[in-house]
């Protein structure tokens, strides 16, 4: 199966991605700086999606890349190139037209509230590649110690510096916000949008 091919199959569904088809994408880390930005452009479309699922399993799948992928290969294509993964149809204050049914508007909110969650995440995934991009090292997968060895003539205190950005930009996203998402709000406020129609 061809990456791109994978990656559609992944994001279409509103379900985590498919490890047969992250499995397929993973592989393709390995194949070189083409492999790697033939995946990112695929992903620039999933990532402008106006469904906020999709917007963010996409960017599960380029986390997914960085951690397990072919070491350093989607962090070097994000250092260079960190707006391929700036989601861009969420906005925190976007106004909306707050007339219809309580499901509609519940859906405004909870995408308003997940654009919220959805744009953090990104920045925490650029974050983490313009540290690479400072240091020329992944501080996640090169295990601790790295600091530890670093004298202060060596760069420990730019290097620090360039960790707590990092840190902070993980801070900054609050996963029990994505993990608290109630489908069952959603079902009863569109019970409660048939009841009123019912009665009109």
């Amino acid at each position: 199966m061809h990456p791109t091919q994978a990656l559609t199959f992944s994001c279409a569904q509103l379900a985590a991605p498919k490890s047969k088809y992250i499995e397929t994408i993973l592989v393709a880390t390995h194949t070189g700086e083409a492999g790697v930005a033939e995946i990112f452009r695929t992903l620039q479309h999933r990532l402008r999606d106006s469904a906020w699922t999709i917007v963010f399993k996409a960017l599960i799948v380029v986390h997914l890349m960085i951690r397990e992928g072919q070491q350093d290969a989607a962090l070097t294509f994000l250092s260079d190139n960190p707006k391929k993964i700036a989601p861009s149809n969420f906005s925190e204050g976007a106004t909306h037209d707050w007339t219809g049914s309580w499901s509609r508007v519940l859906t405004i909110l909870i995408a308003q509230s997940q654009g919220h969650n959805i744009r953090r995440y990104a920045e925490y995934l650029i974050a983490r590649a313009k540290a690479f991009d400072a240091a020329k090292t992944d501080y996640v997968r090169s295990g601790p110690g790295r600091l530890k060895r670093l004298s202060v003539d060596k760069g420990l205190l730019r290097e620090t510096e360039i960790v707590q950005k990092q840190i902070r930009a993980l801070l900054r996203c609050d996963v029990s916000k994505i993990a608290s998402i109630d489908v069952r709000w959603l079902t009863d406020c569109t019970a409660l949008d048939g009841r009123a129609r019912e009665r009109d």
